[in-house]
């Protein structure tokens, strides 16, 4: 079907032209300039991502676990997978593309697997490659044969996929800190009804073409229909047995399971007077059943705790009333262009949008900052995590070789080398605050001014006696 048309071509020496051409142009206009991007790019990529030499952020690590992988991106690796097998048993040979972009998805894979933060793009150069494998216009005429089918699964993976972000938010409780993500199982009646809405049309087309009479084909599909909501409640209910029911639960009633049957038994037996149009090339009724089974079992169960760690994982880590006041405090004591020292690199988005008329020592990812002066790098590591006084050896580079240095670093330094006056404790750096704390010539609480023994604030803010 492309033959005749210009995407064989685009695909070929045009894209590679254009796509050069876009980064001469971005490199040339940046900002930064041409050489300085690249340089940040060797930074970002190498010296901060693949090969650091020093500490850096979780999302450049690899995952601890291969199995929390295989939990997380197994829909998206079986895609690909069923797709790949599919292609090399009917075919036809890859074509430049196809191939080009399966190449691009191992290439990310392996790149996910080496630094988490790749996880952002292999997924969708994984879905762009399973299409592409799985567009043979051979394959056109099988899909057809079970269209409604497919639909019909497609359409129930989403509703299921959707009832749990829209339900989970309005019942999930974890205060107790006591990992119950399995709360999303507590409504196993609401799933279950969902299930035999789900599964109504094939259910319905497998009893209208057993060639029964009506009746007997509403018969059938009540009793499947029953019998698969049966099933479904039980597999939840038994998996949410160990789980207390949630405040503002949603209670289905049996009032609904009677709505569905009645609703089940009208499209039986307006569906049975064209029975005889029925194809029967269908899904058959066992298959209806295991289709919709599976779809249940292998999606539902296994996502309630999956999507109760994604919604604590969304959750701000930030407690932003108590900021916004930190900031408002700031203001107050402090004058516009006022250095703040602030006890980690990654929190200067949210502090600097709360606050722009200061300015913060560090943002950027640890490598920039190391990069520029690697033993101000260190006096800001070993401050901020209350490592103080105490000598440091750091490895700095003069002349083009490698030099030792050690360096005393100590409290003061945050005055003497940072020029700050003041300084911002969050909760996580409480060693910092102790050390602060007990320097009362050094450093004055002046936010919040009394903080109860048995809670700390979650946020500190420090002003700097001048010398």
């Amino acid at each position: 079907g492309r033959e005749g048309g210009g995407l064989r071509g685009f695909w070929g020496w045009k894209l590679a032209f254009w796509c050069l051409l876009g980064w001469v142009v971005g490199l040339a206009t940046h900002p930064y300039g041409g050489l300085e991007v690249i340089e940040f790019l060797r930074l970002q990529v190498l010296g901060s991502g693949l090969t650091p030499d020093i500490p850096v952020g979780r999302e450049w690590k690899s995952y601890t676990s291969a199995w929390f992988f295989v939990r997380m991106c197994g829909l998206t690796i079986s895609v690909v997978a069923v797709a790949l097998c599919i292609r090399i048993r009917l075919g036809p040979r890859l074509e430049t593309d196809e191939f080009a972009l399966l190449l691009i998805n191992f290439l990310f894979l392996m790149l996910v697997l080496k630094a988490r933060r790749f996880v952002e793009y292999w997924p969708v150069f994984a879905t762009l490659s399973a299409a592409y494998l799985a567009r043979p216009p051979q394959w056109r005429d099988a899909v057809s044969r079970s269209r409604g089918h497919v639909v019909t699964a497609a359409v129930g993976l989403g509703l299921l996929l959707v009832g749990s972000f829209w339900l989970l938010p309005a019942y999930y409780r974890d205060d107790a800190g006591d990992g119950s993500g399995l709360l999303f199982l507590a409504e196993w009646k609401l799933w279950a009804l969902l299930a035999g809405f789900v599964a109504l049309v094939p259910i319905v087309r497998a009893s209208v073409r057993c060639g029964l009479g009506r009746m007997m084909s509403v018969a059938y599909a009540l009793t499947v229909g029953v019998g698969f909501c049966v099933l479904v409640g039980t597999v939840l209910g038994y998996s949410a047995v160990r789980v207390a029911a949630p405040a503002g639960r949603i209670d289905v009633g049996w009032m609904a399971f009677a709505g569905l049957a009645f609703l089940y038994a009208v499209v039986a037996l307006l569906g049975s007077s064209a029975a005889r149009r029925v194809d029967s090339g269908k899904l058959g009724p066992v298959s209806a059943g295991l289709v919709a089974t599976a779809m249940v079992l292998v999606v539902v169960v296994p996502a309630g705790a999956m999507f109760g760690r994604l919604q604590g994982d969304t959750k701000c880590l930030y407690d932003l009333p108590a900021l916004r006041a930190l900031m408002a405090a700031l203001e107050r004591e402090s004058e516009p262009g006022d250095v703040v020292f602030t006890d980690d690199w990654d929190v200067f988005p949210v502090y600097f949008h709360l606050n722009h008329r200061n300015h913060y020592i560090v943002g950027l990812d640890p490598k920039f900052s190391h990069e520029k002066d690697p033993v101000l790098w260190e006096r800001f590591v070993s401050i901020s995590r209350g490592k103080i006084p105490g000598l440091r050896n750091v490895a700095t580079i003069e002349g083009g070789k490698v030099v030792e240095k050690k360096i005393n670093v100590q409290l003061t330094d945050i005055r003497e080398h940072f020029g700050a006056r003041f300084v911002i404790v969050d909760r996580d750096h409480l060693a910092l605050a102790t050390k602060l704390d007990r320097a009362p010539d050094f450093a004055k609480r002046i936010f919040p001014v009394a903080v109860p023994s048995r809670k700390r604030a979650p946020y500190l803010l420090y002003q700097i006696i001048d010398d």
